[in-house]
Formats: C-alpha cells, structure tokens, sequence
C-alpha cells in the first residue's frame, strides 16, 4: 500500500574461501519520482572465510497527500462587508436605547437581518470552484527492486517484485 514500508532480509555468505568488505546497492525499476525507494543497512559487511552475515533492505512507498486550496476571494467582498457590519452594529447599539414596545420590533428586525445575512453568505460555502491538489503518491503496479553486492571486481545480484496495490 503507498505509504507504508516494506523490509526484508538479505544474507550474504562466503563461498570458497572468500573474505572481504561486500558493499550493497539497491535500485527500483521503474524508475520514476513516485516509485518506491530502497535502502539497505548496513550498506557496508565485511564476511570472514565460510561465514555469513545480513544487512536490511527497506523499501519505502510514497503516500498520497490530499490538500484543498481556498479559492482567492479577491477583492469583490470588501464593500459588502464594509456596509453590513456597521448597519448590524448601528441595528444592535439602537437596540439598547429603546423603549420596551420599540425595543421588540427592532429585536426582531434584528433577527431577520440576521437570517437573511446568514443565507447570504452560506451561498459563499457552495463548492465547485475549489481546487485540489496535492501528491498522487506511489501509483499502484509492480517494481522490480536488484539488489547487489560488490566486493572489488567480484559482483552478484538477485531481484525481487515488489506489489503495490
């Protein structure tokens, strides 16, 4: 699955009584900037006359990253704002100087100014002109990952498949 990592194991013996410092490389085919990366620890083992020794090969996949951009509002909103704060400020200030009669009409004068305010500006929370971006992750298929190892002119290498679903 992108975005999780995969390890392994890989075991390296001396045969005919070879000893020596082996390194190891890793690559992934295909390659692309969203296949998975190989690494393996150590990358250095030095191996003694019929003995054997391991390094860890992880394989790291990619996970897909989801990021919602605002759209730009621009500058079209500014004298919308700029006229009905002040009206619902002046509304609620006139409020609290009326007479009791008074005083329940402009509250719900109030209200509704309110309201209809809120209806307004919920138009502005319907999607469409959104845009989304972020990174597609490591894309679903097979990947051959060689791993080999090296020890002055002496080289051997295997491959595995690694599934990403």
């Amino acid at each position: 699955m992108p975005g999780q990592a995969g390890i392994a194991k890989v075991t390296v013996g001396s045969t005919g009584g070879f000893t020596g410092t082996v390194t190891f490389t890793c690559k992934v085919l295909p390659a692309s900037s969203l296949a998975p990366a190989c690494s393996l620890s150590p990358t250095q083992v030095i191996l003694t006359s019929g003995g054997k020794t391991t390094s860890i090969l992880t394989v790291n996949t990619t996970a897909p990253v989801a990021l919602l951009a605002r759209p730009p509002l621009g500058r079209g909103l500014v004298p919308v704002y700029a006229m009905v704060f002040p009206i619902l400020g002046a509304t609620l200030l006139g409020v609290g100087f009326t007479s009791n009669g008074r005083r329940k009409g402009l509250v719900g004068l109030m209200m509704c100014c309110l309201l209809i305010g809120g209806l307004a500006f919920q138009m502005a929370c319907g999607g469409g002109s959104g845009s989304s971006t972020g990174a597609p992750g490591t894309p679903a298929g097979s990947y051959t990952i060689t791993v080999a190892g090296s020890s002055g002119t002496t080289q051997s290498a295997t491959s595995l498949v690694l599934a990403v679903q």
